[in-house]
C-alpha cells in the first residue's frame, strides 16, 4: 500500500501568503515608520525579558540542532 499525498489546506496556506504580502507591503511602502516600529519593538522585547530573551534564543537553537542531528528516523 502506497503511502497517502498530503493534502494542502489552501485556505490556511492563502491566509499565510496574504498576511505576509501585506506585512512586506506595508513595511516596503513605509520604510522609516517600519524601523522605528521594528526598532521600539526589539528594545522592548531585549530591555523587560533581557536575559530571558538570549538564553530562550539559545534554547531554540540547541532544539533546533537537536532535530537535525537525530537519527532515529526512517
Amino acid at each position: 500500500m502506497e503511502p497517502e499525498e498530503p493534502k494542502i489546506d489552501w485556505f490556511i496556506f492563502t491566509a499565510t501568503g496574504i498576511v505576509i504580502a501585506v506585512v512586506t507591503l506595508l513595511l516596503l511602502l513605509a520604510p522609516q515608520a517600519s524601523q522605528e516600529a521594528i526598532t521600539g519593538t526589539f528594545s522592548f522585547i531585549t530591555g523587560k525579558t533581557g536575559l530571558l530573551y538570549i538564553w530562550f534564543g539559545i534554547g531554540v537553537l540547541f532544539f533546533c540542532c537537536s532535530l537535525h542531528l537525530d537519527h532515529s528516523g526512517p
